[in-house]
């Protein structure tokens, strides 16, 4: 587990414990991440920092609120990245705006909780600003700002779009659209209005605002969790709706594709699932590192 604090200045590491050899300091963790837009919380525990360590920390949660005081602005204490896994297997499980730190006694030792979330200053703001892919021509890309300022003036977000650019709601065969797209606004129930009028479904993830088109799973290489070996449990719910515990990794992220297969190959349940929700609960007191999955079916990626 890798623990950082970056505040736009300088990083500070906060833990770094090598699950495969005894040493670093003892870190637990809970993030809860999903596919609604809403911000994404997330835990973390951490033993044994030095004075020196927790006193930086203090500080830099203290400058926050003086200057969030002083500009009347939301504080910002810094972002929170924790890296997590194991071999083969190790990456970002989370990355979001730091929301509290405290540090407090616990025996002989000391534990320092940071709370944090995804999306927390965004969904605040409410401010949404995405370019387009590349490749996709500049009058294309002023047709959409043009689209998008009708819209935010008032105009239903259909006809505003299908207006200037009909090529963009035009459904293509791999579950996307034509060309790109970029929304811009300062309200979210504007920009719900723009996603609702494309048929996506927006969410944060790691800092970042994404989209897939409803029911349907980001355009990653899907993840196969195969029985016995990643894949520990599994339970239908209802109508191809699964829940399942995964060996955690990082790459098992909401909205991406999920294969679930016997240790034969053969499929459990729909021929492919999305994630809708991933809840990470691990410690490096417990050998336990899982992934809480809640799956819908969904159709399959065509091949690479």
């Amino acid at each position: 587990v890798r623990v950082t604090l970056d505040d736009g200045e300088a990083g500070v590491l906060i833990a770094d414990h090598y699950p495969d050899r005894d040493d670093g300091l003892h870190v637990s963790a809970e993030i809860e991440l999903n596919t609604q837009l809403a911000p994404q919380p997330c835990r973390i525990e951490v033993w044994g920092l030095s004075e020196e360590r927790r006193e930086l920390l203090t500080a830099k949660q203290k400058q926050a609120m003086n200057t969030a005081w002083l500009t009347r602005k939301t504080r910002r204490i810094g972002r929170l990245r924790v890296e997590a896994g194991r071999v083969g297997a190790f990456g970002v499980v989370f990355a979001g705006m730091i929301m509290r730190i405290e540090h407090n006694p616990d025996g002989a030792d000391w534990r320092t909780t940071i709370t944090a979330q995804d999306g927390r200053l965004e969904w605040a703001n409410a401010r949404v600003s995405e370019s387009i892919a590349p490749g996709v021509a500049l009058a294309d890309f002023e047709a959409v700002l043009r689209a998008s300022e009708e819209a935010l003036l008032g105009k239903e977000p259909f006809e505003a779009f299908a207006g200037q650019f009909k090529g963009l709601l035009e459904l293509k065969s791999l579950g996307g659209y034509e060309q790109g797209f970029a929304l811009m606004g300062n309200s979210i129930e504007q920009n719900q209005r723009l996603c609702d009028a494309l048929h996506l479904e927006p969410f944060w993830l790691h800092g970042r605002f994404m989209y897939v088109p409803r029911g349907r799973s980001t355009r990653d290489r899907a993840v196969v969790l195969v029985r016995g070996d990643t894949l520990l449990h599994e339970t239908e719910i209802e109508r191809g709706y699964r829940n399942a515990i995964a060996l955690l990794d990082h790459r098992t992220s909401p909205g991406r594709q999920i294969l679930l297969t016997e240790d034969d190959g053969r499929p459990i349940g729909a021929r492919a699932h999305r994630a809708d929700s991933v809840k990470r609960i691990f410690s490096t007191w417990d050998a336990a590192w899982y992934d809480h999955l809640a799956l819908r079916p969904t159709t399959p990626l065509p091949p690479v």
